[in-house]
């Protein structure tokens, strides 16, 4: 399953430093039925983009850090808000699908590829 991750720069500097995202459980955001529901969607690109969206204003530090990845080890929070999730293990840097990030919480989410992130942590 895609998740999307919010994270602090520490984070970012650990999935860089340990080749990791954890350690678990993460919460994160997927495009779940409940998230569904709420958007009235069943396409998934848009619900994928409303859980990074979602991620991206759950991040607790600027810049705001949202990872996408893929993961086998997720569970539905289904006391948390629709979209929400918990993955229960590490994720390798190799499941990373992109990286986005904004100077601050108005801006829009930019893009980055996972072979991106030793430039993106220096130019933070």
């Amino acid at each position: 399953m895609r998740v999307y991750v919010p994270l602090d720069f520490a984070g970012l500097e650990r999935l860089s430093t340990v080749g990791e995202l954890g350690p678990p459980p993460l919460s994160a955001y997927a495009a779940t039925p409940a998230l569904g529901e709420v958007h009235g969607s069943d396409d998934v690109e848009e619900l994928e983009y409303a859980a990074m969206v979602l991620a991206g204003s759950r991040a607790w530090a600027v810049p705001v850090v949202v990872v996408a990845a893929d993961s086998g080890s997720v569970r539905v929070d289904r006391a948390a808000e629709p979209g929400a999730v918990v993955v229960t293990e590490p994720v390798p840097l190799a499941a990373v699908a992109s990286i986005h990030v904004a100077e601050t919480a108005e801006e829009e989410l930019a893009w980055y590829a996972p072979q991106e992130l030793a430039q993106l942590l220096s130019s933070l």
